[in-house]
């Protein structure tokens, strides 16, 4: 179908809750896709100007943006930030391999913000 009209449009691309299943070992899974509402609040979130070490935190961020239960409840918030960071890396990565994938967040994304949250030396 093309879509040439804002009727279409809207009419084609879906909103409200979207979560995906995902198999890691035996253990199944659920992972919210984003709105791009909060797709946008996320990458924000991100900005080095704004949270100087918000990149430090990736991981957990995401996690919180996206992992859900079946009905797409979100299950954490930002004060689990810490326990999620002492979860073992083996078990979270693929999770948020996953949740980047859904979410649109490309690897290269993740480099640019690395390169953008660089700090550049202070003047002598």
């Amino acid at each position: 179908m093309k879509i040439s009209s804002k009727s279409d449009f809207l009419a084609r691309v879906p909103t409200g809750v979207k979560v995906h299943e995902v198999e890691i070992g035996e253990d199944t899974f659920f992972l919210r896709e984003m709105s791009a509402k909060k797709r946008s609040a996320f990458d924000l979130s991100l900005d080095k100007k704004k949270h100087p070490k918000a990149l430090e935190r990736l991981r957990e961020k995401l996690l919180i943006a996206t992992v859900s239960d079946e009905a797409g409840n979100l299950l954490f918030d930002a004060s689990d930030e810490a326990s999620i960071a002492d979860m073992l890396a083996g078990s979270v990565e693929p999770l948020f391999d996953k949740a980047c994938e859904i979410n649109g967040l490309k690897p290269r994304d993740i480099e640019d913000l690395r390169k953008n949250s660089e700090q550049t030396p202070a003047p002598v």
